[in-house]
């Protein structure tokens, strides 16, 4: 069974004002990834969700085009365009502290409104980038994944008499 992680509504401050970003932004979309207790949170992040379904396609003899056989929906691949902002310095201290987030060689739990609606909780990180900004206190960061959904293995021993 997958495991399950807490979810709530990270735009909503307690006292029921609307979040706002360290643009100063109303925040719109926000994540979070975790792991072993410790976690990253974006305030100002983008979106974009895509899957690709596994179908096997067939040559036939005298027919035109090919047999379509559905196998099985493909994971989701996200990719991520999040803005960090330093406290009108350079955030060389988060990005380090992201980049060592983002290396981890494990899935990573996520939480996300908008990732909940394609039922995601859970990424693998497949690849990211940090590119040099002009404005001295930002950072913009690109982060590629795809979905993860655990699986559960049952061993079954053989009993040799």
């Amino acid at each position: 069974m997958a495991k399950e992680i807490e979810l709530y509504d990270m735009n909503i401050e307690s006292d029921g004002k609307e979040a706002v970003s360290s643009l100063g932004t109303p925040i719109v979309g926000d994540l979070k990834l975790v792991y072993e207790g410790d976690e990253y949170y974006f305030d100002t992040i983008l979106l974009t969700v895509t899957q690709q379904k596994n179908i096997q396609l067939t040559k036939v003899i005298g027919r035109k085009g090919t047999v379509k056989e559905y196998v099985s929906d493909g994971d989701y691949t996200i990719a991520l365009k999040a803005v960090i902002v330093g406290d009108n310095k350079f955030p060389k201290v988060e990005l380090r502290r992201l980049r060592r987030f983002l290396s981890i060689p494990d899935a990573l739990e996520v939480v996300s409104e908008y990732l909940r609606i394609f039922d995601i909780y859970s990424i693998v990180v497949t690849g990211f980038e940090f590119s040099q900004e002009s404005i001295e206190d930002t950072q913009v960061v690109k982060i590629n994944a795809i979905s993860d959904e655990p699986i559960e293995l049952t061993i079954h021993e053989e009993i040799n008499l």
